[in-house]
Formats: C-alpha cells, sequence, structure tokens
C-alpha cells in the first residue's frame, strides 16, 4: 500500500500542474467576459476546487490499492486510473470555473 501510494504522489505534481493550466488557460481566455466586481471570493472559491480535485486525486491511489488487494494487479493499472482520472478531471474544471462565474455552457 505504502508503495503504491508513493508512487501515486510523485504524480501529484503532473496532475496539478496539469489543472493548474488549464484553469489559467480558461480565465485568460474568458479575460474580456469576466465581472471581478464584487467578486472577492473567486480566489477563495478556486482554491476550494483545488482542494477537491487533490481530495479526487486519491481516489487514484484507493482505486489501485483496492486492486491489488483483490489481486489484479497489472503494470497499466496506474497510467489508466491516472489518464481516467484526468478526463473526468477537465470537464469538472470547465465546469468549475465557469460556475464560479456565474456562466453556463452553450
Amino acid at each position: 500500500m505504502t508503495t503504491i501510494v508513493r508512487r501515486w504522489e510523485r504524480l501529484r505534481l503532473p496532475y496539478n500542474a496539469l489543472l493548474a493550466v488549464v484553469t489559467v488557460f480558461l480565465l485568460v481566455s474568458l479575460r474580456d467576459e469576466l465581472v471581478i466586481e464584487g467578486r472577492l471570493h473567486t480566489v477563495g472559491v478556486l482554491l476550494v476546487g483545488a482542494l477537491l480535485a487533490n481530495v479526487c486525486f486519491t481516489a487514484g491511489a484507493v482505486a489501485e490499492a483496492s486492486l491489488a488487494w483483490l489481486g489484479l494487479r497489472s503494470r497499466a493499472t496506474r497510467p489508466a486510473l491516472f489518464v481516467a482520472g484526468i478526463l473526468v478531471s477537465l470537464p469538472l474544471v470547465l465546469a468549475f470555473v465557469l460556475g464560479t462565474f456565474g456562466w453556463t455552457i452553450g
């Protein structure tokens, strides 16, 4: 279990970096439409989003440890879970950033 967690912790920085880049890209891309007045809580909301993303990241280690406990070990498990987690996280980042400013998609 500790080995699995240690290996997942090495992936935390790339995961957070990718989500941070996407968040900054969205904020910069939509800067002309941002209404900052009265939005002092925005930084706090985005920090809460980052905290929640890291809680979700931990699910990858838990899932891999559970699969290992069941005897389902594979070299592809961690990369597959990592990619799946990113594919779930990116739309959530989009929804979280847009929701922070009251935007909707469509």
